[in-house]
């Protein structure tokens, strides 16, 4: 992610989990600043939150993922991703992000 669009990127906010115990090296190595958000405190990850949400319309709770093909996962991405949304003024969450990078 930090590849494509590190220029962009001026902090991420993280859980407490422990793939982020070593933020420090993100900050240093990019340049950001390193977000956490507070225990049980999911409207602080609000677009985590509701890409989550969107996910379960394809893959629901207790969905055996060794069932599920690379393939499937790709084309629910595709269409969560292309859905224009109100909050972006009816653009896709990928036309508004390029439209802030121009």
């Amino acid at each position: 992610f930090m590849g494509a669009f590190g220029p962009q990127v001026k902090s991420i906010t993280v859980d407490h989990g422990k793939e982020f115990a070593n933020y420090q090296a993100l900050e240093q190595d990019y340049q950001i600043k390193v977000y956490f958000c507070h225990p049980y405190s999911p409207w602080e990850r609000g677009s985590n939150e509701y890409f989550n949400r969107r996910l379960c319309w394809f893959f629901p709770k207790k969905t055996n993922f060794s069932q599920v093909t690379t393939d499937e996962i790709l084309a629910a991405l595709e269409l969560i991703n292309q859905r224009p949304l109100k909050i972006h003024h009816q653009q896709t969450a990928i036309e508004r992000f390029r439209a802030c990078s121009d």
